[in-house]
């Protein structure tokens, strides 16, 4: 009870005092608020300002990047199109008549053919490989049937005479000249689809070189069926056709058909009429909307034209 009036003393307030401490928190409140108002306040705008000025460094970051982006994309391209007209430069096909038994590395090179091609052939006729006609070509292993095709206008392989020697001389052979005295007279007769080497020398104008072409062509056509198609025989011009006159006979019932809705694309392709791309067309078409039931079936191929339909008609059969 003694210390009560020591701490009244000491740490009592008076009414004015207590008064005074209020204002005073008050103050001190009030201030606190507004400093911490003021800090938000601050802090927002900052935000605000960053985020405003973001996009525009992100703009300027991306157009820098997108800058050397193109930058190496167009550096790139160049590099590619410079690596490729010099690739072009070095392969570009340049094409020529040509013996493919005799044409050195070079010879095939400038063809446009590769490093490997061209030892695939070399090598081939240097183990006694001989290519006795063009179509040959088409057996090189690693030569695509686009490429062959395209080489194959070109290739002069000549006549081995030594296929004829044991039955004309030496001499009929290289003068390509045998006596007329064997020759049909006017009025008579041969049929082109039977006739074997030695009938075709009876032909005016025709020896021993071009009987021959005539039976190879005959072989790969499956027959004639007009003599026309004689026009086609490698060499043959319109003097030399003109002096068959009338003399030919041709029996299309001998004509060997090609089973278009069983031959596989190497088979197609072996006819003289049809290329790779169109044996292969044709084969996709029959795998597609079945067998071919006629000539129209065949007009629907897109590779396939009037005057190659016509060709085909003696030659397709749909059996």
């Amino acid at each position: 009870m003694m210390n009560r009036p020591f701490f009244r003393d000491y740490f009592g307030y008076n009414r004015k005092e207590r008064n005074g401490v209020v204002v005073l928190l008050s103050i001190l409140l009030i201030l606190l608020v507004y400093l911490t108002y003021r800090k938000l306040s601050e802090a927002e705008k900052n935000s605000e300002n960053q985020l405003k000025e973001q996009p525009l460094q992100d703009s300027k970051f991306l157009d820098k990047d997108n800058t050397e982006r193109e930058n190496f994309k167009a550096k790139h391209e160049e590099e590619r199109k410079y690596i490729f007209e010099k690739q072009n430069e070095r392969s570009a096909p340049v094409y020529f008549y040509f013996n493919p038994n005799t044409l050195s590395a070079e010879g095939w090179k400038k063809l446009g053919l590769s490093e490997k091609q061209t030892h695939i052939i070399l090598n081939y006729v240097s183990k006694g490989g001989k290519f006795k006609e063009k179509e040959d070509l088409r057996k090189i292993y690693g030569l695509p049937p686009e490429q062959e095709e395209k080489l194959e206008p070109y290739a002069r392989v000549p006549v081995d005479s030594a296929r004829f020697r044991n039955v004309f001389s030496d001499k009929e052979v290289k003068k390509d000249k045998p006596s007329f005295s064997s020759k049909l007279k006017a009025g008579e007769k041969l049929e082109l689809n039977h006739a074997d080497s030695i009938a075709l020398l009876k032909l005016p104008c025709i020896g021993p070189a071009f009987a021959h072409r005539i039976l190879v062509y005959r072989e790969k056509l499956g027959g004639y069926y007009s003599t026309s198609q004689l026009m086609e025989v490698f060499g043959m011009d319109d003097e030399r056709f003109n002096c068959l006159g009338d003399h030919i006979l041709i029996d299309v019932q001998s004509i060997r058909k090609i089973h278009v809705n069983q031959a596989t694309v190497e088979e197609l392709r072996m006819h003289p009429y049809i290329k790779w791309k169109l044996a292969n067309l044709m084969v996709n078409y029959r795998k597609q909307h079945g067998y071919y039931r006629s000539a129209e079936d065949l007009k629907r191929l897109e590779l396939m034209d009037e005057d190659l339909l016509e060709k085909l008609r003696a030659y397709v059969s749909w059996e």
